[in-house]
């Protein structure tokens, strides 16, 4: 009797022993399992097929400092996410508290990996994705994509900036061309006025030099400034020489003395 009862006792230590090494190593796992995931230096959550608390990492509290007071095991995400409406973490929210929920609600529920932004009552911004797993629950991950949205907005005002100098520079150009184009005008019509006089050979010589001149200062004008074909009625001196009263509408529009005289001297 004495022996079968030891033998019995025994088995019953060795099996309370087996249950404590059983216990011991699942604690240890667990363990291994919170030091890799607060090892992740974005925030991850872990949600149970009804969509409870499971596990988060540190960098998840971290992000949502102003809710981690309400993460615990077995609480609902969804009851956190309503609880911080009403705290005002989520600026996007405020006015459109209901809709705001449902919607995070309806894709917290869905976890299909698609992506969306988040910002937050202090100013950072969160790139959140949710996955389903295997036994039906939900991983999610929280990027904190401040510096990214920081960074795109420097750039959106550098290409403001460059485009408000490109503006400057076109008005700027198109403003000189048109001072060297009107006094450039007057040029090529007294020298297509004075070609229609009694001229030397020696006088001739210099009028047709002086308008090879101007017409290299127009291609040089032309080619300083693109008008995208805003100023097709500009006149070369070929165009001046065969279409005198043209020349005279065109100078006719400027206000400048020497066209003036082009004008009294081709009536």
């Amino acid at each position: 009797m004495a022996l079968r009862a030891l033998s019995a006792w025994l088995k019953r230590r060795l099996a309370a022993a087996d249950v404590d090494a059983a216990r011991a190593e699942a604690r240890a796992a667990e363990a291994r399992l919170r030091d890799a995931i607060d090892a992740i230096p974005e925030g991850v959550v872990f949600l149970d097929a009804e969509g409870r608390y499971v596990l988060w990492n540190r960098r998840y509290a971290e992000i949502y400092h102003r809710s981690a007071d309400l993460f615990r095991p077995g609480a609902r995400l969804s009851d956190t996410l309503r609880e911080g409406v009403r705290r005002g973490d989520y600026p996007d929210a405020v006015g459109r508290e209901g809709a705001w929920l449902a919607t995070r609600v309806a894709r917290l529920a869905a976890a299909n990996g698609e992506r969306h932004e988040q910002q937050l009552a202090d100013g950072r911004w969160l790139m959140i994705e949710e996955r389903k797993t295997s036994d039906g629950g939900t991983i999610g991950l929280r990027v904190d994509i401040t510096d990214l949205k920081h960074q795109a907005k420097a750039l959106e005002a550098a290409l403001n900036q460059a485009e408000a100098a490109q503006r400057a520079k076109d008005d700027f150009l198109a403003d000189m061309s048109h001072e060297l184009r009107t006094p450039l005008n007057g040029v090529v019509g007294l020298s297509a006025a004075l070609e229609e006089t009694a001229l030397d050979p020696r006088q001739a010589e210099l009028v047709a030099g002086l308008r090879g001149a101007a017409g290299e200062l127009q291609r040089l004008i032309a080619g300083l400034v693109d008008y995208d074909g805003s100023e097709p009625s500009q006149p070369s001196a070929a165009w001046v020489s065969r279409t005198a009263k043209r020349s005279f509408r065109v100078l006719a529009a400027d206000d400048n003395p020497t066209n003036r005289k082009v004008i009294e001297l081709m009536l």
